[in-house]
């Protein structure tokens, strides 16, 4: 999602999103300046973001980021968990 965004909002090339993929990936969803200034931006013009079509993808990116900043941050306490109480 956020790569289709960079795309087409910020009108990246494959060398560019590739980057993009690789930096997501290893900072574990950390989004880059260039993606959360779209999404600053669109807050600044919520109707005609909204009726443009960035606002709505510009926030599924941000609940996207949240879920894997919520699960990586709880799966240390899950695993410990589901230690605790695993029968064998």
């Amino acid at each position: 999602m956020t790569l289709s965004l960079a795309s087409d909002v910020l009108l990246y090339t494959p060398e560019q999103l590739e980057s993009l993929a690789q930096h997501i990936q290893t900072t574990g969803g950390e989004l880059t300046s260039p993606i959360m200034q779209v999404y600053e931006e669109d807050i600044r013009t919520p109707i005609k973001s909204a009726i443009g079509g960035t606002l709505i993808r510009g926030i599924l990116v941000q609940v996207q980021k949240a879920k894997v900043c919520s699960s990586s941050s709880l799966l240390p306490f899950g695993v410990r968990n589901f230690g605790r109480h695993a029968p064998f």
